[in-house]
Formats: structure tokens, sequence, C-alpha cells
């Protein structure tokens, strides 16, 4: 099924639904509040969501730079990211990526620019609770990029 995560309807009721990192394309309140209706939706009476929010405005470390390069036999990757927030009074975050293809034909270069939301702890943990959510903050593992995350686990 292909649907917007705001205003999709399935039909059906879940156990659990999961929204990893695709909740960050929600760049202000409103939708973010439309994700968490429509997710509540899709589940049963005693489901669990859980959210996993690359990053909260208390664990957003600023200006930041992440790279990494793969290899398999005939291609060599590597990708720079470069994210800041060029605006702290809003709610969202810039990142830019530039992909490095080397293959046997050569280099080439690609640039990829996203716009993602950024909120904090508490507007989180309000509009979970708004839509009806019981919620816990799990802290999982530091990320290779040094930030603390932290899942979001609401029962419906």
């Amino acid at each position: 099924h292909i649907g917007d995560m705001r205003s999709v309807r399935l039909d059906k009721k879940f156990k659990a639904v999961l929204i990893h990192d695709a909740i960050d394309y929600m760049l202000d309140e409103s939708d973010l509040r439309a994700a968490l209706a429509t997710a509540r939706r899709h589940l049963e009476v005693g489901g669990v969501l859980i959210i996993c929010p690359d990053f909260f405005v208390e664990t957003f470390p600023g200006t930041f730079v992440n790279h990494k390069t793969t290899q398999s036999d005939d291609l060599e990757l590597t990708y720079i990211e470069y994210s800041h927030d060029p605006d702290p009074a809003d709610t969202t975050i810039e990142s830019v990526f530039l992909y490095f293809f080397k293959e046997a034909s050569g280099l080439r270069i690609e640039q990829d620019r996203h716009i993602t939301g950024l909120f904090s702890l508490d507007t989180w943990l309000n509009l979970m609770e708004e839509e009806g959510f019981e919620v816990e903050v799990r802290a999982i593992p530091e990320s290779a990029e040094g930030h603390q995350p932290y899942i979001l686990v609401g029962t419906r």
C-alpha cells in the first residue's frame, strides 16, 4: 500500500505500528498530530505505537557532519551528510547529502537536500497523550554519530 502517514486509511487494525525515522518528515505540529492520529486509528485497543525519530531538540547536536564509505566488487559509495538548524525558532532542520559513486566508468557525484522536523521531547509526549496514548520514553544505545536517541512507546 502506498500512502501518506498523515492520512492513509487501511480499514484494518494492528497490534503494533512502527514509525521509524520517516516520522522526521513531519515538519510542524499539525503534521505530527495527523500522523499520530493515523497510527492510533490503525491500532487495536491495547496496541502499541513505537516511534523512533532521529533527533529531539534536546538530542540534536547542532551542526554536524557524518560520513561513511561502502564497497562492493564494482562500486564504491561514499556519502557525506551535513546537518544544521538554520532557524532554531522553527521546527525544522536541513541536511545536505553528497554522494560519491566510484565505478569502473569513473566518479559520479550527486547531491540531495532534506528538510526534516525537529521537536522537543515534551512536544512529542504532549501530542501523543492528546491522541490518547500512554507514553514511555526508552533510551537506546548511543548512535555511531554520538547522540543518545530515544524511542517513544505509546499504548492505546
